[in-house]
């Protein structure tokens, strides 16, 4: 019989490299955000996160896990829940960035409520599930995106060897464990006068799994000999 639970925990502050064009952007007055600091977000926002998510899946989801292997990484490639929440961030942050484009400068509270509204109304935030805030620190505007939740489980492929390649343990065919993800996520954008950055000095990234079987019907081998896992 084989019957497992895995619990799974990688925490790491993420050495990012990322790349945007330095878009020089005025400060707003009396702790306003200016249409410049907007455009610059809006025009980088994409890169920088992207570049953020692909090395979540690299750095993290690569890793080999046990039970499921490396196929945290698969499951993200095949936009699995509970994986893609940079993409769903970054993609309907730019959509409500969008619609400040006829005033000189906008009230910080403002600019949030309309993020934290968009990333509601797109269905793929919970309104308890992460926090917007838009500040001008300094006259410069700076938004924090803050995310925690439970996802629900998704279905991740068994590797193989269980993740487990020295156990000599094989599986045959596909089956599939429970996988809950919980990420715990903090990043800061910000525009200065030189241009659009990520404070990396801030930025955290947890991401919790925990992966269960809550039954298997299989046939396989163990140290060459064949076995049935039920």
């Amino acid at each position: 019989m084989l019957k497992q639970i895995a619990i799974w925990q990688i925490a790491t502050r993420v050495g990012l490299m990322v790349t945007w064009s330095a878009v020089f952007a005025s400060a707003g007055p009396g702790g306003r955000v200016t249409q410049a600091e907007i455009d610059a977000m809006r025009e980088n926002l994409a890169t920088v996160a992207n570049s953020v998510d692909q090395q979540l899946a690299d750095q993290i989801l690569a890793e080999t896990l046990p039970l499921i292997g490396p196929n945290l990484h698969t499951a993200w490639e095949n936009n699995a829940n509970g994986l893609i929440f940079l993409r769903r961030f970054h993609t309907q942050t730019v959509i409500a960035l969008n619609t400040f484009n006829n005033a000189a400068d906008y009230d910080p509270e403002t600019v949030a409520t309309a993020i934290r509204n968009r990333l509601i109304n797109s269905g793929g935030f919970g309104s308890a599930s992460f926090t917007i805030g838009v500040t001008t620190l300094n006259d410069q505007a700076q938004l924090t995106f803050t995310h925690n939740v439970a996802y629900p489980a998704i279905n991740v492929p068994i590797a193989p060897d269980i993740g487990l390649p020295n156990l000599e343990v094989r599986i045959i065919g596909s089956h599939n464990a429970r996988t809950v993800v919980t990420p715990n996520v903090s990043l800061t954008f910000g525009v200065d006068g030189g241009g659009f950055y990520l404070d990396t000095q801030s930025a955290a990234f947890q991401l919790n799994t925990h992966t269960t079987i809550s039954s298997l019907s299989a046939t396989g081998t163990f140290a060459g000999l064949p076995v049935a896992f039920t």
